[in-house]
């Protein structure tokens, strides 16, 4: 943006078209991310960020970039991520067995936050190396190869889900939930069952 215009004011413009729609979004992804299969959520917004991505990737490396044009595409953006931020979340339930969820969304923090300062990092030199058009279009195949993998994550109904994550047995239980299985409504012979969270 600074190659673009050498404006700050310009940036500011363009990163904050990007966040406001995020946050503003963000408070409408979780009920999107509810009433939708989460994995088609995930390949269809990764898909969406790569196509934004090179877009603005293709107007910097052709030299037609506009103020106009690289808000648009940053509010499109935003708004994809904030639709993908809720679904990832609400997706790590539907595919770790009740035992290792808490330690799958702590390895999912890690790595949004671990990628985030790498990502920065390897971005600006990737910038500083071939330029900022090629380091978008390299970002944009990166989206695009999420989406592919997140069309490989299998899931589990959600009904069986929202049951794992619900209920389970007591540690000191006779050991017949453990026989009949976590997803049993209820287990002969055990009578000790109580909700747990699923954080």
């Amino acid at each position: 943006m600074l190659d673009l215009t050498g404006s700050a004011v310009d940036l500011g413009i363009v990163v904050a078209g990007r966040s406001i729609v995020n946050v503003a979004v963000l408070l409408f992804g979780g009920v999107i991310a509810d009433r939708l299969p989460k994995h088609v959520l995930l390949v269809g917004t990764s898909l969406a960020a790569a196509a934004t991505q090179a877009a603005v990737a293709g107007l910097v490396l052709t030299g037609s970039a506009t103020i106009p044009l690289l808000v648009l595409l940053s509010v499109l953006n935003g708004a994809v991520a904030a639709v993908s931020f809720a679904a990832s979340a609400a997706i790590v339930p539907q595919t770790v067995p009740m035992a290792e969820l808490r330690p799958a969304n702590a390895l999912l923090r890690l790595s949004l936050n671990g990628g985030a300062i790498l990502g920065a990092s390897l971005g600006a030199l990737l910038i500083a190396g071939v330029g900022p058009g090629w380091g978008l279009a390299l970002n944009a195949a990166s989206f695009a190869l999420a989406g592919f993998f997140f069309a490989l994550v299998s899931t589990m109904p959600a009904a069986s889900a929202a049951r794992a994550t619900s209920h389970r047995c007591r540690p000191t239980c006779c050991g017949s939930c453990a026989r009949a299985g976590a997803s049993s409504p209820a287990a002969p012979g055990c009578g000790w069952w109580w909700p747990s969270s699923p954080w």
